[in-house]
């Protein structure tokens, strides 16, 4: 995990987490997890969903979901190749989001948890029991 924190009249951090299997010495990229990418649809709703529940619990939680805007509109086209990710210690996905990515830099940098059941879905098998 790489972090790289910004700071002048405002400030800004980024993270970049870096994979290798170790199977195979290769660098692993989020692009190779899926088998196709229908995978990225059902993440991007999972996400989506876990967007809309932490508004519902927290009126100060803005992510950019139903913008004018449609650009804006968080979507599977927001989870490209290199898309940052890591597995918590338990196993689960985790897909973190750079400050402003996704919502106003006042959420700073918001990531979601990805449950096994979705996981199991849309990962291919041989990162679905990642320790």
């Amino acid at each position: 995990k790489l972090t790289v924190h910004e700071t002048a009249a405002g400030s800004s951090t980024c993270f970049k987490y870096y994979h290798i299997d170790k199977r195979t010495g290769e660098s692993v990229i989020f692009g190779d997890l899926f088998a196709d990418n229908s995978g990225r649809d059902l993440l991007a709703e999972e996400i989506r969903r876990q967007m809309r529940e932490r508004m519902k619990e927290d009126e100060n939680a803005v992510f950019w979901l139903d913008e004018p805007d449609s650009g804006m509109n968080f979507g599977a086209d927001f989870l490209a190749n290199h898309q940052n990710f890591y597995f918590s210690s338990t196993g689960e996905l985790v897909i973190p989001f750079d400050k402003y990515a996704v919502a106003p830099g006042y959420m700073g940098c918001p990531s979601f948890t990805i449950p096994p059941e979705v996981t199991e879905r849309v990962l291919k098998a041989e990162y679905t029991a990642v320790p």
